[in-house]
């Protein structure tokens, strides 16, 4: 009987918390593009690109360390 291996749910933690900045970024690219001046939109073109630019730090934020971890280790 084989013995069971630990599982390492850190790559899986990391692709969830990407995925959770990078999908945004696709809806608030097409609200930005498609801002039109109807009477529903609440929000301005201004808050889309704030929002825009925080998802993207966002991404930096948790990338760059593990680039620099790989980095030093090899």
């Amino acid at each position: 009987m084989k013995p069971k291996r630990k599982r390492d749910f850190t790559g899986m933690f990391i692709m969830a918390v990407l995925l959770s900045f990078i999908l945004p970024l696709g809806y608030l690219v097409v609200r930005i593009v498609s801002h039109g001046g109807g009477t529903e939109e609440v929000r301005s073109r201004e808050d889309y690109v704030l929002m825009l630019l925080q998802c993207l730090l966002g991404i930096v934020a948790i990338v760059l360390p593990l680039r620099l971890i790989r980095q030093k280790t090899l």
